[in-house]
């Protein structure tokens, strides 16, 4: 006989998705799957790393004794941005049959009616790799995910480290969504 399942189990930690939730629905599949080889997260941390290091080089070769508070909180400030750079580029960003853009860990990031159109061209203010939704609405607010996407007001930007075909097959399943729904994509 099996030992009675307590409320802990349903849920170890706030970022735990393992049953069912909107990230994994099978009603709903995924269509294109954005996420970060580990060999670009790794050259991405490498990087950002380097510049942590640099910048504190440099304060401390031009510093004086208030400065080496500042380079202290600077460093911090590196390191979280470190750890939150790993931590981001662990997920994925998914687009689902419905329309639906979520990362992986179930976060909607725009839903197919508030998608009004999909830039990709050489001028557009994206990320590398990457493309750039415009919103109808801002009510989700501003969000980040670094390496990863980002939002601010009625702009969405997909993209960064993540592998350049895959990003472009994503752009490519939108803009013949919206072209299907009777909206331009380029609107």
């Amino acid at each position: 006989m099996a030992a009675p399942r307590s409320t802990l189990d349903a849920a170890p930690c706030p970022g735990y998705h393992r049953r069912m939730t909107p990230s994994n629905d099978p009603d709903d599949p995924v269509i294109a799957r954005l996420a970060v080889p580990m060999w670009r997260r790794v050259v991405g941390m490498a990087v950002l790393a380097l510049l942590v290091v640099l910048l504190a080089r440099l304060a401390w070769t031009e510093s004086s004794t208030g400065r080496q508070a500042g380079l202290i909180l600077a460093m911090l400030g590196g390191g979280f941005l470190l750890l939150g750079l790993w931590r981001a580029t662990a997920g994925a960003v998914l687009l689902r049959a419905s329309g639906r853009l979520e990362t992986s860990g179930g976060r909607v990031l725009a839903l197919p009616d508030e998608i009004a159109s999909v830039e990709t061209g050489a001028f557009a203010v994206r990320p590398s790799n990457g493309f750039m939704l415009r919103l109808r609405s801002t009510r989700r607010g501003p969000g980040w995910a670094p390496g990863l996407w980002w939002r601010l007001g009625r702009r969405l930007g997909v993209g960064g480290l993540a592998d350049a075909a895959e990003v472009k097959a994503m752009a490519s399943a939108l803009k013949a969504r919206l072209s299907a729904s009777g909206s331009d994509p380029r609107e």
